[in-house]
């Protein structure tokens, strides 16, 4: 009865050393997945780059246009006409299927992460699929909110372009612009903030599994 326990110990010991080097090179996969993520999300920081110069260029148009006399017809026209909308349109469709390719990628690691055997480890490394679910959640409220204010937008330059000139309206079109650009601002926040916590438990969950 002795050598049996032995044996049936033995072997038990030899499950947990495998089920071990399994979980690791899984943690290795899932690394080796973010790390692509990783080279990908540097395209979409340089998408939002782009598109925060198209805010700051948009800015300045306003700003030139209520400085004007509602008289000078042409030059508002002119001035209008120095900001092509579809151009920027086209950087923000870019920039959400450039998010995309990123967030999918991240997600692909569930199967990796629902076959780890060890509990605490599985249990710290879905926190990054609950973490990058809330990254999305915040980027579609920045790309929804960026879409209401490209509406308004191109609403404003339709306008501009046909000589229309009008106080009232432009106010209300401005004030419209910075409500959606305070729904931007924070969604971007709030981005940044889960995207810190995703890179705290992916640094736990590597340690845990025994990753440098």
């Amino acid at each position: 009865m002795k050598r049996i326990a032995g044996l049936l110990l033995l072997a038990g010991v030899l499950a947990v050393l495998a089920g071990c080097q399994t979980d690791q090179k899984k943690a290795e996969t899932i690394r080796a997945t973010l790390d692509d993520a990783v080279q990908l999300e540097q395209q979409v920081s340089t998408d939002q780059k782009e598109l925060a110069a198209e805010r700051d260029q948009v800015e300045a148009i306003y700003e030139k246009v209520l400085a004007m006399k509602s008289a000078d017809t042409d030059a508002i026209q002119r001035l209008a006409g120095s900001h092509e909308v579809s151009a920027e349109k086209q950087q923000l469709d870019a920039a959400i299927k450039d998010f995309q390719a990123v967030h999918e990628k991240i997600m692909s690691i569930e199967s990796s992460i629902g076959s780890i055997k060890d509990d605490e480890q599985k249990a710290e490394a879905e926190k990054l699929l609950t973490l990058e679910d809330g990254r999305k959640k915040a980027m579609d409220a920045y790309f929804t909110a960026y879409k209401q204010q490209l509406d308004t937008e191109t609403a404003f330059f339709d306008q501009l372009e046909q000589g229309k000139f009008d106080l009232k309206t432009i106010d209300e079109q401005v004030e419209t612009i910075n409500g959606a650009t305070g729904k931007m601002t924070d969604a971007i926040d709030r981005f940044n903030a889960a995207t810190k916590q995703f890179n705290g438990a992916q640094q736990t969950y590597f340690n845990m599994a025994g990753l440098d």
